[in-house]
């Protein structure tokens, strides 16, 4: 108890100063911080607490020589996202289960495709390193919505952690290099917009629809149509030759339209500037 105040309780929770990182230690195994817990109509037990740092975790030949205590652990570190909601990962298996303060469940697990390496929580934003894709996906909180990945990254990942002015900080080996990501610097792959029926009033139709972007390499707008005289038909897209287009003379009343953005690369995203039709 004392070397938990000294080490962790008081620079932390009294002094409000960030805890220096973990080293890697041979003995770890040897001085955990040990507890008597009894819980409440089960027998007492003890908990084993182990700081253990990340680039141990990420060697395999490492971790199997001088930790060994993973492979009987009954569970790993958690994170604690502002709602309380405790999010815990555990090596080897997929996805991260939530639970409440008092050990409820806290929800259905999220990230499930994926194998977590290193996890961390910002905001309203889950970062998950995926062991086997080696990218590191982001998914919003609480409803765990899949936002993206981090674009031009892909690689093992033994750390996360991401500072207060967003930008997210990846540990990738054992050394003491680590790879910074510049915040909103990346974008999805794709967006949609759609809208319709849009109505050119009783006895008209319409004639054109052009639509204003800027476009840079690696970068792409889509535009599809569909035209009725039925405001609740179901529209059956049809691609467009141009962002300029020509509609019918025929009379269509309602319209619809859908745009596509795309970038190649997430990082370089084309701009809609403007959607006309007349």
């Amino acid at each position: 108890a004392k070397r938990y105040h000294s080490n962790y309780f008081e620079p932390l929770f009294l002094n409000g100063k960030k805890l220096r990182g973990t080293d890697f230690d041979a003995q770890v195994s040897f001085h955990p911080l040990v507890y008597r817990v009894k819980f409440k109509n089960s027998p007492p037990c003890s908990i084993l607490f182990h700081d253990i740092s990340g680039e141990m975790l990420y060697d395999q030949n490492a971790r199997a020589r001088y930790a060994q205590f993973i492979n009987r652990a009954d569970g790993a570190i958690f994170l604690i996202d502002p709602d309380g909601v405790i999010h815990l990962a555990c090596a080897g298996t997929t996805g991260v289960s939530r639970f409440t303060r008092d050990g409820q469940s806290g929800g259905s697990p999220i990230a499930i495709e994926t194998v977590p390496q290193a996890v961390a929580i910002a905001g309203k934003v889950l970062y998950v390193a995926d062991e086997t894709t080696g990218q590191v996906r982001l998914y919003g909180l609480p409803d765990g919505v899949f936002i993206g990945s981090v674009a031009g990254f892909q690689g093992p990942v033994s750390a996360i952690a991401v500072g207060s002015d967003g930008e997210l900080y990846l540990k990738t080996g054992v050394d003491d290099s680590y790879v910074v990501g510049t915040a909103a610097a990346g974008c999805l792959s794709s967006g949609t917009l759609e809208a319709g029926p849009l109505d050119a009033g009783k006895d008209n139709t319409w004639y054109r629809l052009a639509v204003g972007t800027t476009e840079t390499a690696g970068t792409s707008v889509d535009l599809e149509t569909y035209l009725s005289t039925n405001p609740a038909a179901a529209p059956g897209w049809m691609p467009a030759s141009s962002l300029d287009e020509l509609l019918s003379d025929r009379p269509f009343r309602y319209l619809w339209v859908r745009l596509t953005l795309s970038s190649a690369d997430g990082a370089t995203s084309p701009r809609l500037l403007q959607v006309e039709a007349a």
